[in-house]
């Protein structure tokens, strides 16, 4: 269940949706900031929230779960959560480097982000254990990049060196067309070393 491929088998019905919710995000993010004349580099975190704001409505829209976790506020690691499937697939924008490479967002002094990424929150029932995963998305000049980036959170913090990953492996949109047996042989791009193995990862 917690497998790249079964990860990706088990959101498979979320894929068309969740990339036809960004791109719909992203073009009115884009309408609004032109009509005012607004540049994005200016205020990224709203343009990216509106992306979001406009992203939940269409996913709800289509009879998804979706969970918000700012509570009305804008903070700066603002993020919604799809859950589809046993897996409890945490959206975010992709921070990237100066060099245009993509980090996973850090949980920071969040306790609740902490436990997510520990495997111990985001079920919506007691007893009933979620993949938590983390989909990280990015665009270019409005235009939905593909593919999506899914991560698999083991543990973290504040600090860079306490992140632990299971897998990352990527989230195309042309998955939501392949048969099953297709998904269940796929391989992630990295499978990192686990800890309880007596090696760092």
């Amino acid at each position: 269940m917690n497998t790249y491929p079964a990860t990706v088998v088990a959101v498979q019905p979320v894929i068309e949706p969740l990339y036809l919710a960004l791109q719909h995000g992203l073009k009115v993010a884009a309408e609004i900031h032109g009509q005012h004349r607004w540049r994005r580099r200016h205020d990224k975190q709203y343009y990216s929230h509106t992306v979001r704001r406009r992203a939940v409505e269409d996913l709800r829209d289509g009879g998804f779960v979706v969970d918000e976790d700012d509570h009305g506020n804008v903070p700066a690691m603002s993020g919604i959560t799809v859950r589809h499937g046993g897996v409890a697939l945490r959206m975010y924008r992709a921070p990237v480097t100066r060099k245009g490479v993509v980090e996973v967002p850090l949980p920071r002094r969040s306790l609740k982000l902490q436990a997510f990424y520990r495997q111990e929150a985001g079920s919506v029932l007691p007893g009933m254990e979620t993949n938590n995963v983390l989909g990280l998305w990015q665009d270019d000049e409005g235009v939905l990049i593909d593919p999506i980036i899914l991560v698999r959170p083991l543990g973290g913090d504040h600090r860079k060196e306490n992140l632990r990953l299971d897998w990352k492996g990527p989230l195309r949109r042309e998955m939501a067309n392949y048969r099953a047996v297709d998904l269940t042989a796929l391989e992630p791009d990295v499978q990192y070393p686990r800890l309880d193995e007596g090696m760092t990862g």
